[in-house]
């Protein structure tokens, strides 16, 4: 009996410590699916607002993360997949003619989804990118702790 605890024990235990140690791995790999969703599906928006709003009129779309319908019905970007996972809004500030931010919905990060945050400001209307171009922005570092075993050695 104490043998089969002993290698229950053992088995666990080295269990336990792979998973540890693929875990960061694993999150890091889900991070970047999700960032690649949102930075493709923040190139069609900024490309929208660009075709559909501001060239024919002279002005952006503006749209808060409550109102994600104005994304798929006014500007005609659908959000699916990974992309979905994510709200959207626009704004203007006392620097910028648009800005755009993409962040993890709550019921994603309740999912288990990092939070992340991506912004894109359109300075004037020489920031929107050509026909077929990429939206330039940002990632917001949301937080400084690593995941897992990295926590510990500090990566």
């Amino acid at each position: 009996m104490l043998r089969l605890v002993a290698s229950l024990n053992w088995l666990i235990g080295c269990l336990a410590v792979a998973v540890a140690v693929a875990y960061p791995f694993y999150y890091q790999a889900q991070v970047a699916t999700a960032k690649t969703a949102a930075s493709a599906a923040m190139d069609q928006i900024v490309q929208a607002e660009r075709l559909k709003a501001f060239e024919p009129n002279g002005n952006v779309v503006y749209f808060r993360t409550n109102q994600q319908g104005i994304i798929s019905g006014t500007l005609g970007v659908p959000l699916k997949d990974a992309a979905a996972n994510f709200v959207y809004d626009a704004y203007s500030d006392k620097t910028h003619t648009l800005v755009l931010r993409a962040m993890t919905s709550d019921a994603a990060m309740r999912a288990g989804q990092a939070p992340l945050l991506y912004t894109y400001a359109v300075g004037d209307v020489s920031g929107f990118p050509k026909e077929g171009g990429h939206a330039e922005g940002s990632w917001e570092r949301l937080s400084g702790q690593s995941v897992g075993l990295l926590a510990l050695v500090g990566l």
